[in-house]
């Protein structure tokens, strides 16, 4: 009797373990997804419109979303929102995402990020941080590694016109009093289940919208 009991219940506890276990890792990649992209929204209010804003964007993406498996996330995009809650545009055809909120950047309204350019983020400030640190010390002479710099729309050096936030570049955003844009933060990342129960994967996606802090100029 107690093997007929054990094997009825045993695989319905089996079960539980692993829904608990799937329940358990969605809510981790869904809660950091979720804080990751207010982050980034509170970072992009507080940088404001320096050309390099950007990478400051990203880094704050990049360690708030350390608990997210890095080939988890799909891309980011930091947008120019309508308003509060506002998601990215999307200008595809019918039926089918397009533009920004499908990961593809457009002039004058947001730019797209992938995993690959948090290693260019941390790169770029460590090399400013080293140059101010020697001419600090004293060593005017002291030159900026170009082949390190990234982010900051430039149009000259190694990265000419191909950095990552020249589709949006921050110095073109409003962070006056009155007409200050409203800039978005938004995430796409792709959790695997441990098991099948579920099905093999789920596409999970966040935004946050803030509006600039106001600068009077």
């Amino acid at each position: 009797m107690a093997l007929i009991e054990a094997a009825i219940v045993t695989p319905i506890f089996l079960m539980l373990i692993m829904a608990l276990a799937e329940g358990g890792l969605f809510m981790r990649n869904y809660l950091g997804l979720s804080s990751t992209v207010r982050a980034g929204a509170r970072s992009a209010s507080a940088v404001g419109v320096d050309s390099s804003a950007d990478l400051y964007i990203v880094r704050s993406i990049a360690q708030e979303s350390a608990a997210l498996p890095r080939n988890a996330i799909q891309y980011i995009v930091v947008y120019k929102a309508t308003g509060f809650g506002a998601g990215p545009p999307d200008d595809g055809a019918a039926g089918v995402p397009g533009g920004c909120i499908a990961g593809q950047p457009r002039a004058g309204v947001c730019n797209v990020y992938v995993p690959s350019d948090f290693i260019k983020a941390e790169t770029q400030i460590a090399e400013e941080t080293r140059h101010r640190a020697a001419v600090d010390g004293g060593n005017t002479g002291d030159v900026l590694d170009l082949n390190k710099i990234w982010f900051g729309c430039l149009t000259t050096g190694p990265h000419a016109n191909a950095t990552p936030d020249r589709y949006w570049c921050p110095s073109t955003r409003n962070n006056t009093l009155r007409y200050g844009d409203y800039v978005g933060v938004y995430m796409k990342i792709k959790h695997d289940w441990l098991t099948n129960i579920f099905g093999s994967a789920k596409t999970i996606s966040d935004q946050s919208v803030i509006r600039m802090e106001p600068q009077y100029r």
